[in-house]
């Protein structure tokens, strides 16, 4: 069935299946290695940067700020299938840190350093999505140890 026939819900259960998926992978790959490689580093950048290359485009983020033609508890969903996709760049970032074995680190390698730079747009970009939320009265602020 092609995405154009689907309900825009259907689309984003799918997209956010496709980047759990990816984060899964990732943490079984990281699992399994106790040096991650360049090319590990490099596959797994491609596989999110894919993920988010083929999104419709009304779920890219620049659609949902710029526009509010989706109903809003649509957009709060989106949002959150973009944090899944900023919390796996942030993890590839760690995984650059924590593989640097110097202290200070060096990122010598190109993959590493992009993983890097990468882990902290995601970090800024999931902290202005956030912020947006707290200004649209969309994320409820509980405290877990009072209920």
């Amino acid at each position: 069935m092609d995405q154009k026939d689907l309900a825009p819900r259907e689309i984003i259960q799918q997209q956010l299946a496709k980047v759990v998926q990816i984060e899964a992978n990732l943490l079984r790959t990281v699992d399994g290695f106790k040096d991650i490689s360049p090319q590990i580093f490099r596959s797994i950048r491609r596989d999110l940067n894919q993920w988010h290359d083929q999104l419709p485009p009304w779920m890219h983020l620049n659609a949902l700020v710029k526009s509010c033609e989706l109903p809003k508890g649509t957009r709060r969903t989106v949002f959150l299938v973009h944090l899944f996709y900023l919390s796996a760049h942030i993890l590839v970032a760690r995984l650059a840190h924590g593989n640097q074995g110097t202290s200070p680190p060096r990122y010598e390698i190109d993959e590493v350093r992009t993983a890097a730079a990468d882990g902290v747009l995601a970090a800024r970009t999931a902290s202005r999505i956030l912020q947006l939320k707290l200004d649209e009265q969309t994320i409820y602020q509980r405290c877990w140890l009072c209920e």
